[in-house]
């Protein structure tokens, strides 16, 4: 991934409207510039945006950031469903709730209940680390 600087007011106004949709900043940004790439380049680009987010997540755990990695991880998999339900179906997930039943369709296709432990178990884990109530368990007790 690169790094961008943004002014100090239009962060905080990205950060701030990535809070109001549940997001992060990246994954925010993310939305706004696949919607400017073409409709038949979109499933890609969210492809790539995944894995890039995927290599940043093993960067943070390398370096011992879990609540970093945790939103990585997190991100990557809610864009690979995107890509999914694009190349599929051409519809682009506008919500959480959208998000949450394309993934549940996933699962249902791929008829293991393994997808939706994975997918919760990552939703529970990245919203406890932001919130604060889990720690870095290398930290100790």
């Amino acid at each position: 991934m690169e790094s961008l600087q943004i002014p100090k007011r239009l962060m905080q106004t990205l950060r701030r409207r990535a809070e109001e949709l549940g997001v992060t900043p990246e994954e925010l940004l993310i939305e706004l510039m696949v919607d400017a790439v073409d409709p038949g380049e979109r499933p890609q680009a969210y492809i790539d945006a995944a894995r890039e987010m995927l290599e940043q997540a093993k960067k943070e755990l390398g370096s011992g950031d879990l609540r970093q990695a945790s939103e990585k991880i997190w991100g990557a998999a809610a864009l690979a469903v995107k890509a999914h339900a694009y190349a599929r179906e051409r519809r682009r997930l506008a919500s959480h709730a959208e998000l949450w039943q394309h993934k549940s369709m996933i699962a249902e296709e791929l008829g293991s209940g393994l997808t939706m432990r994975g997918t919760q178990l990552t939703r529970c884990t990245s919203t406890s680390m932001r919130d604060g109530r889990m720690s870095d368990p290398s930290s100790g007790p």
